[in-house]
């Protein structure tokens, strides 16, 4: 008689509160250096204000501890040693003041960074993550112009868990947030503006023509 598999359930889907998306690559794949691998990346910035943010707390301890994480350890947003993949805002504000980099959009904030190799067809490769407009409506690579940083928007992700086993890690379940999409919630101020650099150039070929762009010689 064959044995019957259990299908194994896809992981839960969360949507994290309204943020500001701080740095993204969510239609094209980054990577840190040549030795890590490409994937979508997503860096957003929730109000520590938001009280909503407990709820993904109380999910991460969920998970966590459904992997063996002991009663007594605590999350590093508590102060404690397990690592939970989210940052604290003002901390890291502090280490970019230090380094003469811009950290406003940090301050009182909790930071989160998510991030997938696969795209929105659940495929290891180019494509982009599933992102949407207020409506909502796919934004694609065609257009991706509409989302940006600086802009606010809702991430959704699911939760990884994994043994903190490395090098002075702590040998506990730990968790960290997957990119499963993104959907543009309303504009804000984009933190870094095109710089227009069309005075630097000069007109060339039929358009320097048609203009009488002649050198003229010196005498």
């Amino acid at each position: 008689m064959a044995r019957e598999t259990k299908k194994k359930e896809p992981a839960e889907i969360i949507l994290l509160p309204e943020g500001r998306l701080i740095n993204n690559a969510l239609f094209e794949r980054d990577q840190f250096d040549d030795k890590s691998a490409l994937a979508y990346k997503a860096e957003i910035a929730i109000s520590k204000d938001d009280k909503a943010f407990d709820d993904i707390i109380d999910k991460l301890y969920a998970a966590a501890e459904a992997a063996g994480l002991p009663g007594n350890e605590k999350f590093t947003v508590d102060g404690g040693d397990v690592a939970c993949g989210i940052i604290d805002g003002d901390e890291y504000a502090k280490k970019r003041e230090r380094l003469g980099k811009p950290a406003d959009a940090y301050k009182n904030h909790w930071v989160i960074r998510a991030a997938s190799k696969f795209n929105k067809d659940g495929v290891e490769g180019p494509g982009g993550i599933a992102v949407y407009d207020e409506e909502p409506k796919a934004v694609t690579i065609q257009n991706q112009g509409v989302v940006y940083n600086g802009c606010y928007g809702i991430l959704a992700v699911t939760i990884g868990v994994y043994t903190d086993d490395g090098k002075g890690g702590t040998g506990l379940p730990s968790t960290k947030f997957y990119l499963a999409g993104f959907q543009k919630s309303r504009d804000g101020e984009r933190f870094a503006a095109a710089r227009d650099m069309s005075s630097v150039f000069k007109p060339l070929g039929k358009a320097a023509a048609a203009g009488g762009g002649e050198r003229r010689r010196r005498g």
